[in-house]
């Protein structure tokens, strides 16, 4: 395998600042709707169980985290695709939904591989 390694910390600087050129208003607009929905779904989630210690709360607390993952893929999406130099509109954050079920099994898998250490 032959690649480039030819690149200066200088560089890399440079094309990092190009690149978040007009760039920023869309993520933080992301952000900005990732923390709405979380909040909410928090308020909710407090308002109909709370978050005491009991089972209803933790599952309730998994099916939070479940839904808010894809949405966190999203963002990491939204990065990837702007250092590719493709479009990236405030609505890539919705497109991992697309691969829920995937996305949420590999969580699942890595959650039990990193507590199995």
């Amino acid at each position: 395998m032959s690649a480039n390694t030819d690149w200066t910390i200088g560089e890399v600087l440079k094309t990092a600042r190009e690149k978040q050129v007009g760039f920023k208003l869309t993520y933080f607009m992301a952000i900005g709707l990732y923390a709405l929905i979380s909040i909410g779904i928090s308020l909710a989630q407090e308002a109909t169980v709370g978050t005491s210690g009991d089972i209803a709360a933790s599952l309730i607390g998994i099916i939070v985290t479940l839904i808010l993952f894809p949405l966190g893929v999203g963002l990491g999406l939204l990065g990837i695709r702007r250092a590719a130099g493709k479009g990236t509109a405030v609505s890539t954050l919705w497109e991992p939904y697309n691969q829920a079920i995937p996305l949420i099994v590999m969580f699942v898998l890595m959650a039990v591989l990193i507590v199995a250490g």
